[in-house]
């Protein structure tokens, strides 16, 4: 790894959101179940031989700038080694430490959605270029990552009628905005 370190302006805006919006431990457990998800994208990585040109954050958490393998398996590997680490810190924390093994488990579930820059999105763009090609894939990934995210809004507002908050709201949007950056280049990053 080079062990070039980024950070943009949209990184410092995230973390002061979570700074204002969560408690102190609950943020904690978030940065460590983050942390968790990155190391097991790195290990995978690393594995694979892929080579990691180093860390950015961004408004969309922490990326890995990397050379992709490039057999679309190993690239499935190392997308879901993410959600993977993190339903292992799930378990291996669930009794002394259940804030952030609960956090670490939805992200992990949140990052399976089919939606580019998710890991779920990452896997689909792999599996999609291996059937029909790279240039056939990006219609769907676009499709995906419209309807997903406006489906998570409308669903977010629903659960605001009946009393629930505007977090599910603010997620679809939030994945929404990230569209044009990810499908612009969708590769290179984990």
């Amino acid at each position: 790894m080079s062990g070039r370190v980024t950070v943009s302006g949209g990184a410092v805006l995230l973390l002061g959101v979570l700074i204002f919006v969560l408690r102190p431990a609950e943020l904690a457990a978030l940065l460590l179940a983050a942390a968790a998800h990155e190391v097991g994208h790195l290990a995978a990585l690393l594995l694979l031989r892929g080579r990691v040109r180093g860390v950015a954050f961004t408004v969309s958490g922490p990326v890995i700038r990397c050379d992709v393998p490039p057999r679309a398996a190993a690239r499935c590997l190392a997308a879901l080694a993410g959600p993977a680490a993190g339903i292992g810190l799930f378990w291996a924390l669930r009794a002394r430490y259940p804030l952030a093994a609960e956090l670490s488990l939805l992200l992990s579930g949140v990052n399976l959605l089919p939606v580019l820059p998710l890991d779920g999105g990452r896997v689909l763009q792999a599996a999609l270029e291996g059937l029909c090609g790279a240039r056939s894939s990006l219609g769907a990934l676009e499709a995906l990552g419209f309807f997903v995210p406006v489906a998570l809004m409308a669903l977010g507002l629903c659960a605001v009628r009946v009393g629930y908050g505007l977090s599910v709201v603010a997620f679809g949007a939030w994945l929404l905005l990230l569209q044009p950056e990810s499908l612009v280049n969708p590769a290179g990053m984990m």
